[in-house]
């Protein structure tokens, strides 16, 4: 096959049957010297190497979503807990915060637990 780019000289091609696109993204993609590279520069490699084959884009974009080692490194898209939010108190003990903790051990009162309380006070 004739491979001819804008601004490069043309190359040909070795049109691969599906059985041997695999192996190929492999190489291109999971190999030690690759380093696991995104979507567009895997797809850029392609273009350089040798081989083509039937919907290469697609086939790059599908093999390197579907990666398990690239998915752990990735950020997740949207961040599963929200960012913490800082209130503004204007007095002590306007707004408070309580806390039970136990079980601890029984008190001479037959007591178990332990109930805080502490005020929520505006930084100064």
């Amino acid at each position: 096959m004739k491979w001819k780019e804008a601004a490069r000289p043309v190359r040909w091609k070795i049109c691969v049957p599906g059985s041997l696109v695999d192996p190929i993204l492999w190489y291109l993609h999971d190999a030690r010297t690759c380093g696991h590279p995104g979507i567009k520069k895997t797809y850029e490699k392609a273009k350089l190497c040798p081989f083509y084959w039937r919907n290469m884009q697609d086939t790059i974009k599908l093999y390197v979503n579907q990666c398990e080692i690239c998915g752990e490194r990735k950020d997740p898209r949207f961040k599963k807990r929200h960012g913490l939010k800082s209130y503004v108190v204007g007095a002590p003990f306007e707004r408070i915060a309580t806390d039970i903790a136990g079980p601890f051990p029984i008190t001479e009162n037959k007591k178990t637990n332990i109930f805080w309380l502490w005020p929520i006070t505006s930084p100064s």
